[in-house]
């Protein structure tokens, strides 16, 4: 395994002195690029094909003067973009390491957390939870509710207070520990002191499975069942299925089920 890295190396010094001479053009810079790429170092990589594709006479001429693509063009290209998504996973990968470590020094704030998870997410690789954090003052939230939602720890006692002491309809993602509230007709808007607003998914239909954007049509339209196939529903008295996920803005996990994910409305005759 040595011999062969120190083989490698020598070949990518081989082809630096000749590429920096400028012996072989553009073939010389391709075949360095790979190299490197091969070698592990995706950013040296991306820098030198770059430099190949300011070399690189794109078109070319044949013999009877018939334009065409240069051959080598296509491969550079496909090269360089492997090289910059290897690049820019070694630079994600470098700065999650720094993140962890500040993380496990009990050093990381809130902003550093969310730019671990995001990561992560970005990755697809496990996820380091956050404690959810009231978003108005920063303090822990209390733990949830039969409902599934939470609010502020303060106790409110004593001038103890915050915007969510009392709130309504907030909830703390399993996954990644962001609070977010359930967007209902009347929300707050977007605020530095308020939780991201999550609307309701579309829901699907049990029958057609069919995503279903109105059940009120769709329960009259459904192609594989009729209006009495539909549950009414224990909340708005309307038929269909209106239980909706509520999805994590930062990490797409359900951080909840509505009861009824409907507009309101007046309750309508059996």
């Amino acid at each position: 395994m040595r011999g062969v890295r120190r083989r490698l190396e020598e070949d990518i010094a081989r082809c630096e002195r000749a590429f920096a001479g400028g012996a072989g053009g553009a073939e010389a810079g391709f075949r360095l690029g790979r190299l490197l790429l091969q070698a592990g170092r995706p950013a040296e990589a991306v820098e030198v094909l770059e430099r190949t594709e300011g070399l690189l006479a794109r078109v070319v001429h044949d013999a009877d003067g018939a334009a065409d693509l240069h051959p080598l063009a296509l491969e550079v290209d496909g090269l360089l973009e492997q090289a910059r998504a290897r690049a820019e996973g070694a630079a994600r990968a470098a700065r999650r390491r720094e993140l962890l470590a500040a993380l496990e020094a009990g050093e990381l704030d809130a902003a550093g957390h969310d730019e671990l998870i995001r990561l992560e997410v970005r990755d697809g690789l496990p996820l380091h939870r956050e404690p959810p954090r009231c978003p108005a003052c920063a303090g822990p939230m209390s733990e949830p509710r039969a409902d599934g939602t939470v609010r502020c720890a303060r106790s409110g006692e004593g001038g103890d207070l915050c915007r969510h002491t009392d709130a309504e309809g907030l909830y703390a993602c399993p996954a990644c520990g962001l609070v977010v509230r359930a967007w209902a007709e009347g929300s707050l808007p977007p605020s530095p002191h308020e939780p991201p607003l999550v609307r309701p998914e579309r829901t699907q239909c049990p029958h057609c499975s069919g995503r279903v954007a109105d059940w009120q049509r769709h329960v009259r339209r459904c192609p594989k069942a009729r209006p009495v196939d539909f549950p009414r529903c224990a909340v708005c008295d309307r038929r269909g299925f209106h239980r909706a996920s509520l999805r994590c803005p930062r990490c797409a996990a359900e951080v909840a089920r509505t009861l009824c994910g409907e507009p309101k409305g007046p309750r309508r005759r059996r």
